[in-house]
């Protein structure tokens, strides 16, 4: 196959799940990729399903081949990756009416798969029976994750971060058994380290604050280290 779409899926409509099937494929990657490339999907129709059956109409999508270099993810960085933007939206009509955007950004190696290595994944679900839902995702690959044994034994202990999703300031806390220097980093999901900060080291459980101000919303990655260990969890700041 010379491209790579998707054809439908579920949604949530306020508290609602529908699905929905799209009368097209929609393109989400073109092989061979060339860089500045776009590709537009003809306006599409569709159904959708909830509580009543329904219909899709006004869709279109753009998938745009717009950058290239080095993918660094915590841990770990590949080259020669290639990112491609997919920007979906149509309108429904269920009982309710209301619009789907979908917004993605998928990061793939030329050398390893037709499938991404790491995808960024934001949706905004507008409706007539209330406020728009506005949701973030972040995935990385099975194939690309493995951990050996050694890997994990070098995980920092009782690693949290919380509230998660953050609203404001968050926290992070950790077992700190041999009251070994401590520091983190926020990550964002390109891989740049956006923040950084050393930690006054406690012996026993830790716990510190993390100060957002800055921060767009989004998917970040919080990566502490504690001596030669280190551990990552992802967060999604909503100020």
């Amino acid at each position: 196959s010379s491209d790579l779409q998707f054809w439908g899926g579920k949604i949530t409509i306020q508290t609602i799940g529908a699905d929905f099937l799209l009368s097209t494929g929609v393109n989400h990657a073109i092989y061979p990729m060339v860089y500045g490339q776009s590709s537009t999907t003809s306006a599409f129709t569709g159904t959708i399903a909830s509580f009543v059956m329904g219909s899709i109409s006004n869709g279109s999508a753009v998938v745009t081949y717009d950058g290239a270099g080095v993918l660094n993810l915590p841990g770990r960085s590949f080259g020669n990756v290639v990112r491609l933007k997919t920007r979906t939206y149509f309108d429904y009509v269920a009982g309710v009416t209301g619009s789907v955007t979908f917004e993605n950004y998928d990061y793939y190696s030329l050398l390893n798969s037709k499938h991404p290595l790491f995808s960024v994944a934001a949706s905004t679900i507008t409706s007539s029976f209330g406020p728009p839902s506005i949701q973030f995702f972040a995935y990385v690959n099975a194939d690309y994750l493995a951990i050996s044994v050694e890997e994990v034994s070098k995980e920092v202990s009782s690693f949290k971060v919380f509230p998660n999703p953050a609203q404001s300031d968050f926290k992070i806390s950790f077992i700190n058994e041999n009251n070994l220097p401590a520091s983190y980093e926020i990550i964002n999901a390109i891989g740049q380290t956006i923040k950084s900060e050393k930690l006054i080291s406690q012996k026993g459980k830790s716990e510190y604050y993390v100060e957002t101000e800055g921060l767009h919303n989004g998917i970040y990655f919080v990566k502490t280290t504690v001596g030669t260990q280190s551990s990552v969890k992802k967060i999604t700041i909503n100020n």
